[in-house]
């Protein structure tokens, strides 16, 4: 089985669009789910996921009882997929389903991991450019292990989610942890497409404590640094 995870936050406006696109390259393979957890959205979305789960075998959905942030968002998704295969991708659209295909194809050559690296920023803000750049930089320039300009785009297989699920960490951060795996890994580079519709959830300040974030991940802030919960309550599953 694959399951397909997508962390969402008021995104009512793409979640048809990104369904008919990921179903479409999803149906070949036949056995899949598609596992969306909404992390305390108020635009409507909770109500359309509820909706379409009770009209679709592929969709499922995990709603928390407030917000917890993305990566516990993917952390309630992982503990909760039933695939061999497991892919995370935004809610955006801005990383096209499409790629899923080359992600699988990748992975069927015996990879553990195939990782995606955005070599361009359609329609991004200079002063984001700007930060993510300056921010990547300086982890290349320690030698801290980080993909540069990597995100939670990515495929692992079962064994991977196992070791990642149950690795010691200090704070869980996927793209500072994943690197870290000893298995076979791959990455991907592709272009990354601008929201295909809503407001962006990334401001300045998510930015930095994102960063902080990463930073504890990566083991080099202690943990007291964090503004972020490391814990998450389910409220309802579907």
């Amino acid at each position: 089985m694959i399951s397909v995870l997508v962390p969402v936050l008021n995104e009512i406006s793409n979640l048809d669009e990104l369904i008919k696109r990921t179903e479409k390259i999803l149906l070949p393979y036949k056995n899949f789910e598609i596992i969306f957890i909404d992390d305390g959205s108020t635009d409507g979305t909770r109500e359309k996921l509820i909706n379409i789960c009770k009209s679709s075998n592929s969709c499922k959905a995990i709603f928390f009882d407030q917000n917890y942030g993305h990566q516990m968002a993917l952390l309630a998704g992982f503990k909760n997929s039933k695939g061999d295969i497991i892919v995370t991708i935004d809610g955006d659209l801005s990383d096209p389903p499409e790629i899923i295909a080359d992600l699988l194809k990748i992975h069927s050559q015996g990879y553990d991991v195939v990782n995606t690296v955005r070599i361009k920023r359609e329609n991004e803000k200079l002063w984001r450019i700007i930060f993510i750049k300056l921010f990547y930089f300086l982890c290349d320039l320690f030698r801290l292990g980080l993909i540069n300009d990597s995100g939670d785009f990515r495929l692992i297989n079962r064994r991977t989610l196992d070791l990642l699920i149950n690795t010691s960490y200090r704070k869980f951060f996927v793209r500072a942890l994943v690197p870290s795996i000893k298995v076979k890994q791959f990455t991907l580079k592709y272009n990354r497409k601008p929201r295909n519709s809503g407001t962006p959830k990334g401001n300045f300040l998510w930015l930095c404590v994102f960063g902080i974030d990463c930073c504890i991940g990566l083991k080099i802030f202690p943990k007291f640094f964090s503004f972020t919960s490391d814990t998450y309550k389910i409220e309802k599953k579907i």
